[in-house]
């Protein structure tokens, strides 16, 4: 993955390739300055302090013309041609649009780590404290005796120093309310400096000590001798462990450090040579602004890595994802989406040849902190192929089959259309009482990845999630309310995934249920008049028991249905149910009290439902009887979905019934 995200970073800093290599809308990101505006006429040479220590500007405050003197002077009086000039206008707050193209202005280090600040550049969070410890703690930490350097310093750090320090309560309170008449939705806000209307980088001095700053960051646990570099591979003068691109990677503690847990040694740790860390920030920051995506909820980066690279000719497909400017204009194509993220541009990766391969990097950030939450890797063009021939699949079956009511006619509706949306609202919460906790994120990505890397999924597990779901819903929904909305959407959503799941050939069943399975499937035209309405989903009702529980469910929903017209909108029928947690024999038993109920309504002999009634009992009774040669019983779970899924279903067995009618009577 490093490498593929270094490679990124080579390639838009190659001369000739960096044109349009930058995010062409940077206006989500806003930055703070602290506009200061000085007067420096001679350099400032009158200030001692003990070797290594640094400036209190606590006891050190500003010139005589303001009339206050600093006790570290030699002497204690100036003339004004040895003063330290502040204009009468002192400060403003500004604010103006994130730019990236101008970080180098900015002198934004984008490996900085927490209190290890190579430039005064920091994220916002309180007032108090970004500016206290990231602003003007940085000009205070940066007095040298150094004599070839202190009286050019003292001029810039001192001075300003003095001047953040004196005004500072003045300066917080002003950023506050600048800050208070921002939208902050979907934005970071930045903390800087300006003087006189320049922005630090344009200033050598203070460029050069934030350069120097960083160096000595890479040099703090860097190799002595040439060493060979964990990411690109070459030798090089020197390695450091020390690159802090990425924070899941640290060794800001002594136990992550092997070799004697000596910060020195950490370079063994991973070595990484000085052009790699460049190109793994550069890298990094073009995945933040360009190719991060939602997922469902979770958010990831996409980072195409080239697999063949003949005779250096770069793959269109991969050009256009370095190129910010075409790839925005492919985020807005019109394409069917996977990820329930109408951005997401996997629709047209996956007609790409496979010398391009994708890695999914599932980052969770908190703070400073970042950790990772699914990394997968090597994921090429023709899988993201079958995943989305899989979601025609579905798409198809929903789109041809899926029935609504109206008023005189059953039509064909496209209500549904596949993505892992489907799938992520089984994986969200234990428990919905819970706030802001999705505590079932994992799972989720887990089953992600399993689609992704073709590996298997255990069908027990997720039939789990699924029931638990539909019950919930069941419960939930009012008697006296005509459709059940929601238990219907979460029985369809259930049966949406297993489809896809079942057409990636993923599910895996115990070696019992396969071998029952394969001497209980439905194969034979005589297996009952509905036979051709189950082969439509594949091999999710290929067993006699699947298929007759669904039948009951169907007479079930047709009877609660009933009843809801002729008892004033009630439904005394639903406490048999038990909340969906039913066994299959009580299920079974559930059939006759089914019959005996719709022939007190006086359904058996109504004309308009008499045939297909009379179809479906014949058919359940079938299938129940036939499942019984089964050796293993069914799951209450599995028991009770396909129960729900008859229930779903009934109005599609209803239109099934009458179309076959129809078509046997024209023949």
């Amino acid at each position: 993955m490093l490498s593929a995200i270094r490679e990124i970073g080579y390639k838009i800093s190659t001369p000739g390739n960096t044109t349009n290599r930058q995010e062409a809308d940077n206006s989500q990101n806003i930055i703070l300055f602290i506009s200061l505006f000085i007067s420096l006429k001679i350099p400032y040479e009158n200030i001692e302090t003990a070797d290594g220590c640094e400036l209190d500007y606590d006891d050190c405050n500003l010139p005589n013309n303001i009339n206050i003197t600093c006790n570290t002077l030699k002497n204690e009086t100036f003339t004004d041609t040895d003063k330290t000039n502040l204009e009468s206008k002192n400060f403003e707050i500004e604010m103006e649009d994130y730019n990236v193209q101008k970080k180098e202005l900015y002198l934004q280090d984008i490996i900085n780590t927490k209190g290890n600040q190579s430039s005064p550049f920091a994220q916002l969070t309180e007032a108090d404290k970004t500016f206290d410890k990231k602003i003007k703690a940085w000009f205070s930490s940066q007095y040298t005796t150094n004599k070839q350097k202190s009286k050019q310093q003292n001029n810039y750090f001192i001075s300003i120093g003095l001047l953040l320090n004196k005004y500072g309560r003045m300066i917080k309170d002003k950023i506050n309310e600048k800050n208070s008449t921002i939208n902050k939705k979907n934005k970071k806000i930045f903390l800087s400096v300006k003087i006189n209307n320049k922005y630090l980088g344009e200033f050598k001095i203070i460029r050069d000590r934030a350069e120097e700053l960083l160096k000595k960051k890479f040099e703090a646990s860097s190799s002595n001798d040439k060493e060979v570099c964990a990411v690109c591979g070459e030798f090089a003068a020197s390695v450091s462990g020390k690159t802090n691109v990425y924070r899941f990677y640290t060794i800001d503690k002594p136990g992550f450090i092997t070799s004697g847990f000596r910060e020195k040694e950490a370079w063994r740790n991973f070595p990484v040579c000085s052009d790699c860390v460049s190109y793994l920030g550069k890298g990094k920051e073009y995945l933040e602004l360009n190719l991060r995506f939602n997922f469902c909820g979770i958010y990831y980066y996409l980072i195409p890595q080239l697999v063949i690279d003949k005779n250096n000719i770069m793959p269109e497909i991969y050009d256009i994802l370095l190129d910010s400017p075409k790839l925005i204009n492919l985020k807005k194509k019109e394409k069917r989406n996977i990820t329930g993220n109408n951005d997401d541009i996997l629709d047209i990766l996956k007609d790409g040849k496979n010398y391009l391969t994708l890695n999914f990097l599932f980052l969770e950030k908190n703070k400073s902190a970042e950790k990772i939450l699914l990394l997968i890797e090597d994921v090429f063009p023709s899988r993201i192929k079958k995943i989305f021939e899989a979601k025609d699949y579905v798409d198809f079956i929903f789109k041809r089959y899926q029935q609504v009511q109206n008023e005189d006619a059953y039509q064909a509706s496209y209500e549904y259309s596949y993505n892992f949306g489907e799938l992520r609202k089984f994986y969200l919460k234990s428990d919905n009482k819970k706030r802001n906790n999705n505590d079932l994120d994992k799972y989720f990505l887990d089953i992600v990845n399993s689609v992704f890397k073709n590996t298997r999924i255990d069908f027990l597990f997720i039939m789990k999630f699924f029931i638990n779901n539909i019950r919930e819903n069941f419960i939930n929904e009012t008697e006296n309310e005509r459709y059940f909305n929601k238990f219907n959407k979460s029985v369809t959503s259930a049966l949406m995934n297993i489809l896809f799941f079942e057409k990636l050939d993923l599910l895996d069943r115990s070696v019992l249920s396969e071998e029952n399975m394969n001497n209980n499937n439905c194969d034979d035209e005589r297996d009952g008049f509905f036979n051709g309405f189950f082969e439509r989903y594949g091999n999710t009702f290929e067993s006699y028991k699947k298929r007759g529980i669904f039948l009951v469910g169907t007479l079930t929903q047709l009877l609660l249905d009933v009843q809801y017209e002729q008892r004033n909108k009630s439904r005394p029928f639903m406490k048999k149910l038990r909340g969906l947690k039913m066994d299959y024999s009580y299920i079974k038993a559930l059939l006759p009290d089914v019959q005996n109920k719709l022939d007190e309504y006086g359904i058996l002999d109504e004309y308009g439902y008499k045939g297909l009634v009379r179809q479906i009992l014949s058919d359940a009774s079938l299938y129940l009887l036939k499942g019984e040669s089964a050796d293993k019983n069914i799951s209450a779970d599995e028991a009770n979905f396909y129960f729900a899924c008859g229930m779903n279903l009934y109005k599609n067995i209803k239109t099934y019934y009458f179309q076959q009618k129809l078509d046997n009577k024209e023949t």
